[in-house]
């Protein structure tokens, strides 16, 4: 799970997030000490580093590699607001277990309705 606060547009917090795991070595493999996000995960192959490096993009449906969001009755259907808090987001079970194998998911936090910033969920490829 990653979180970027403050940035509104998506693939720029992914980006953000990506060089955030990476330079604080929170991911598979990390204690091989490899240059660049790429390298790591050419470096972990199939399996994986198990961490939002393997999100490369931001797509409009789930594929693994990528992240998507979630449409208004979505966001409903797991929040019951359409406002949901970073606690809210990070708390629900159920859009965790929906989630398939090397995807992810990226959502709009609020507080009081302001948008904050994004919460990025992923599940492992292994």
């Amino acid at each position: 799970m990653s979180w970027v606060h403050g940035v509104c547009d998506p693939m720029t917090a992914l980006d953000m997030a990506r060089k955030e795991t990476f330079l604080k070595r929170m991911f598979r493999g990390s204690e091989r000490m490899l240059p660049t996000p790429e390298a790591a995960v050419i470096s972990a192959g199939e399996s994986g580093t198990c961490s939002v490096l393997d999100i490369e993009t931001i797509s409009e449906i789930e594929n693994p590699g990528t992240a998507n969001g979630l449409d208004q009755e979505e966001i409903m259907m797991y929040f019951d607001t359409p406002f949901p808090s970073r606690k809210t987001i990070e708390a629900c079970d159920d859009l965790a277990e929906d989630i398939g194998r090397g995807c992810a998911r990226i959502i709009k936090a609020y507080e009081s309705e302001k948008f904050v910033g994004w919460v990025i969920l992923g599940v492992s490829n292994d």
